[in-house]
């Protein structure tokens, strides 16, 4: 079950729908599917409803539970693509159903969610990648889904698949700002190590997810921001020469000091592009001398 439509069929009134297992261009083949019923009523009004699973097994002596993740790469960003994942699970043959249950295990096989125990029949469910206790699941990272099936008899089967979380991004400058912390620097520096134990933590946990992206996906790029804190923000002529002169210059170093940290690991440098913006993008007014620590950043944006 990959979404794609195999078989329509319309009318202008209701009438019994009998499906005989064969597409528009012909049979399909063995897997599970689902009815999607679409209503337009003569106000305007469209109303649908969704069948449960449909298990088409022509192969004689079929008989075996089958689990569908859909899809291929989940990530519940919000960006209103992939943002929910389906798992289909499907008896084809055998003995009727009597109870099911499907689970997700995190990357070191602890158990991250699971469904409600369901009863005889089996449903596709949804999911939007966050446990009871509303924690996401990690970008960048295999999760496992597990089943279990039980028919009439006792027989239980059980199987398991893998379910690909992509990388998790945000709208930003027009951009997809990869959803991790960003890495901060001792001030007028390029030093991002050795300065601050809790800083240098964050940036190191942020580096090694930016290394599993990189790893687990070879076809993405990934761009590169380079800030800094302007320090003469109270005169505005001095501070645009600061910029072109210093900050400029300085977050371009950033930047360049970062991407170094991945391609002297192997990564391809064909594969990050980088931008210097000095004081351009402050998150923090650089008038709060406490809190401005954080423009002092290199900022990471996800390019498909």
């Amino acid at each position: 079950m990959d979404g794609n439509v195999i078989a329509e069929i319309e009318g202008v009134r209701p009438f019994p729908v009998i499906w005989d297992g064969t597409a528009d261009r012909g049979v399909v083949p063995d897997d599970i599917y689902i009815a999607q019923l679409e209503v337009e009523h003569r106000n305007g009004t469209i109303r649908t409803a969704e069948s449960g699973t449909i298990a088409l097994g022509t192969a004689a002596g079929m008989e075996r539970a089958v689990l569908r993740v859909s899809p291929d790469r989940f990530s519940p960003d919000g960006d209103g693509v992939n943002d929910t994942a389906r798992f289909t699970l499907a008896v084809l043959g055998g003995a009727p159903v009597a109870s099911w249950e499907i689970s997700v295990y995190d990357p070191d096989g602890r158990l991250f969610y699971s469904f409600p125990v369901g009863g005889s029949i089996v449903q596709s469910v949804v999911w939007d990648g966050r446990n009871d206790a509303g924690e996401l699941v990690e970008m960048a990272a295999e999760y496992e889904v597990r089943y279990e099936v039980t028919d009439a008899t006792g027989k239980t089967e059980t199987g398991r698949e893998p379910l690909i979380v992509d990388v998790l991004t945000e709208e930003m400058y027009g951009m997809r700002r990869i959803l991790v912390d960003n890495v901060l620097f001792e001030g007028y520096t390029t030093r991002f190590l050795d300065w601050n134990d809790d800083i240098e933590e964050r940036n190191i946990a942020t580096l090694e997810k930016i290394g599993d992206i990189l790893r687990m996906f070879p076809e993405y790029k990934l761009e590169i921001h380079g800030h800094a804190v302007s320090v003469l923000y109270y005169d505005a002529e001095a501070s645009e020469r600061e910029q072109r002169e210093v900050l400029i210059p300085l977050s371009d170093a950033r930047t360049e000091t970062i991407m170094d940290v991945f391609t002297d690991r192997g990564a391809d440098a064909a594969r990050f592009t980088t931008r210097a913006f000095g004081k351009s993008r402050p998150l923090v007014p650089f008038s709060d001398l406490d809190g401005r620590y954080v423009d002092r950043r290199v900022e990471f944006y996800l390019v498909r």
